[in-house]
């Protein structure tokens, strides 16, 4: 082999074995810090157990309570998400009424320009009363009274008619009360199980007794019923009763046909009157 590939042959096996002994020393560096990273992140008892840290539960309720306060947020924020689109929804209802009316005044201001009524800006309303004035010969205002005095003698009407149908009512429950006495459970007519059908056969002219047989058959026929089964059983019970009357005293004295006919084979002679007596004297 030539001498000048020798020449630095040992500053190379050097080199090599100083390579080695940094490698080593690189392990052995990265063990024992591999060690003191698991030292530092365990703690062992005197078996030689790790002893798990209490803040590792405590973290991952943290977490639980993070994941917890995320979903509520989610919940808020589609609840949210929906009331916004609730009251858009309202907005835009509300816009569409507004335009509708908007257009109900264009047309009816238009017709009244037609009719030769001119109406005062946006208040079509006196144009209207001016038309139906003039339809009823009057002016405005002796319209307008005539309007007033007409609603307030509709709502007198509608208060008498109220007045008198809670009347009627009142005297069809007495009338039920008497006729039915099932019906005493109810302190008004309309707590009646087929009270629908009662007023209707009533506006048809049928009387309280004839509404209320038609309407109520099934508990009519259920309450006869009942009231036949009481009757029986009370006669039943009547029965059992004795035939001594109340307050009196039971002081009778019974015999027996067997102890009557031994007596009459006893004393031959004697009557049954007197075989009785003598019976009741030996009691």
């Amino acid at each position: 082999m030539d001498e000048k590939n020798y020449e630095n042959i040992d500053e190379t096996i050097d080199e090599i074995f100083a390579e080695d002994e940094s490698a080593e020393e690189i392990e052995e560096e990265a063990e024992s810090g591999a060690e003191a990273d698991s030292d530092d992140d365990f703690e062992y008892d005197e078996n030689g157990d790790i002893i798990i840290p209490e803040d590792t539960e405590e973290g991952d309720e943290e977490a639980e309570a993070d994941t917890d306060d995320g979903e509520d947020s989610e919940k808020a924020e589609k609840e949210k998400a929906s009331d916004n689109a609730e009251t858009k929804g309202k907005d835009s209802e509300l816009e569409a009424l507004k335009a509708e009316l908007d257009r109900y005044k264009a047309q009816t201001r238009e017709t009244l320009e037609k009719l030769g009524i001119k109406t005062d800006g946006e208040n079509v309303m006196d144009g209207l009363i001016k038309l139906a004035a003039e339809a009823d010969d009057t002016t405005p205002e002796e319209y307008l009274k005539k309007k007033a005095d007409d609603e307030e003698l509709e709502r007198a009407k509608q208060l008498l008619a109220q007045q008198k149908g809670e009347a009627i009512r009142r005297a069809d429950l007495e009338e039920l009360h008497r006729l039915f006495p099932e019906t005493c459970e109810y302190d008004d007519i309309s707590k009646l199980p087929q009270f629908k059908r009662f007023g209707e056969l009533r506006v048809l002219g049928l009387s309280a007794e004839e509404a209320y047989s038609a309407s109520h058959t099934s508990v009519i026929k259920n309450t006869a019923a009942e009231k036949a089964r009481k009757n029986s059983l009370a006669g039943t019970k009547s029965h059992l009763q004795t035939s001594v009357p109340k307050g009196a005293k039971n002081d009778a004295i019974t015999m027996t046909r067997q102890e009557m006919s031994e007596m009459r084979e006893t004393f031959p002679d004697l009557s049954d009157k007197e075989i009785i007596a003598l019976y009741k004297r030996s009691r």
